[in-house]
């Protein structure tokens, strides 16, 4: 059986379509599949279907610009709800932080992330994150072994073997 990950890409649309598809080249260059909102996952009009394709993910990117995106009947934005399912399910995942010279409408979500002692990359450009998710793929793919290792739930002995 060929394992092939499942990475989603999470992020505002208008300000990362490029970027995204960027992203959904390479991965699937390395024979991943790149989860795209507008593009691959469940179709549907009911607003809550989304928000279960992430858990099918085996790893997530985050990217935050300067936009937070539109407040779902949540009251956070899409991608900050992400972050949070990705939170109570465990789903491990990068975060991108785009560096600004102003001020940020996605400052909620960065709280979010630091209040919850997520690590994350600072980047300048498109090109520079881009750059750094080719050059993290290793770590990428040992997070997401681990990842299954550990739901497995083998026994020590096994593990050490």
């Amino acid at each position: 059986m060929i394992f092939r990950p499942r990475i989603f890409i999470s992020s505002t649309l208008s300000e990362n379509l490029n970027v995204r598809s960027e992203i959904e080249t390479f991965f699937l260059s390395i024979g991943a599949e790149a989860m795209l909102y507008e593009k691959n996952l469940t179709p549907s009009v009911n607003i809550m279907t989304y928000r279960k394709d992430i858990l099918d993910a085996d790893f997530i990117i985050f990217t935050v610009k300067s936009q937070y995106g539109n407040r779902t009947e949540a009251g956070i934005s899409g991608t900050h709800e992400e972050l949070q399912i990705a939170l109570e399910a465990n789903i491990p995942k990068h975060v991108y932080i785009k560096l600004e010279d102003g001020e940020s409408d996605a400052k909620e979500l960065i709280e979010e992330i630091d209040n919850n002692k997520i690590s994350y990359y600072y980047f300048k450009d498109d090109e520079g994150l881009l750059k750094r998710i080719k050059e993290t793929t290793f770590t990428i793919a040992k997070e997401i072994m681990l990842k299954k290792v550990e739901d497995a739930q083998l026994p020590k002995v096994l593990l050490k073997r």
